[in-house]
């Protein structure tokens, strides 16, 4: 059995710690194990187990922030499971991957850090990308949790600002400003392509979970 200690508070059951205020609160076991015990936070939007962890260190991710949503438990369940269980960002026509769902990387592809996808690829500098992004999951009990919200893309080492680009959506044409926006992010490597989506995918309502997204250099 865990127990939660909240600082500087009395919820219930859980105890109120000498501790400054803060936002994080301890978890720990109730048994001399204090070794599994680790920092979480309420109120935030938290991963179930830990991001990364080594020997020494124990990492955890939170994706925290504010609504204006008449709804707000509905948008942020959508976007929960957007961020936890992000769909699989699958290149076109090269294997298999982990789940046997066709796709070219075995790597997940998902970065929680910065709630972005980095796509894959093996060149720099303007070019033609497509890749789906899948659900992957046909299970009727995880009905309801296949979302995709605002979902943010990371193209590395485009290098070139100037050269523009059509941006796809299942084959439709999106706006620059109103449908997404991108900017570019200087590296040691060179000058990523980042683009931002302004929607709101149900991939649950899809037959095969999933949907096309396609990046075209513009012709000089």
């Amino acid at each position: 059995m865990n127990t939660v200690s909240i600082f500087n508070n009395d919820i219930g059951t859980m105890k109120a710690t000498a501790h400054p205020p803060a936002l994080p609160s301890r978890t720990t076991a109730t048994s001399s194990s204090y070794c599994i015990g680790y920092i979480s936070a309420l109120g935030h939007l938290t991963n179930y187990w830990h991001f990364r962890r080594t020997e020494s260190t124990l990492e955890q991710v939170y994706l925290h922030g504010m609504t204006d949503s008449e709804k707000p438990q509905s948008e942020i369940l959508k976007l929960a499971w957007s961020w936890i269980s992000p769909p699989e960002l699958q290149m076109p026509d090269a294997g298999k991957s982990p789940n046997d769902s066709t796709g070219q990387y075995n790597v997940f592809t998902y970065d929680q850090t910065q709630k972005a996808y980095i796509v894959p690829r093996t060149k720099t500098g303007p070019a033609h990308i497509s890749f789906a992004l899948d659900a992957i999951y046909d299970d009727s009990y995880l009905k309801g949790t296949m979302w995709l919200v605002n979902p943010a893309f990371v193209v590395k080492s485009w290098n070139q600002p100037e050269a523009g680009f059509r941006f796809e959506l299942d084959g439709k044409v999106l706006t620059d400003g109103t449908d997404y926006r991108f900017g570019f992010e200087q590296t040691a490597a060179g000058k990523d392509l980042v683009i931002w989506l302004n929607k709101t995918l149900d991939l649950n309502v899809r037959d095969e979970h999933r949907t096309e997204i396609s990046i075209f250099p513009n012709r000089p």
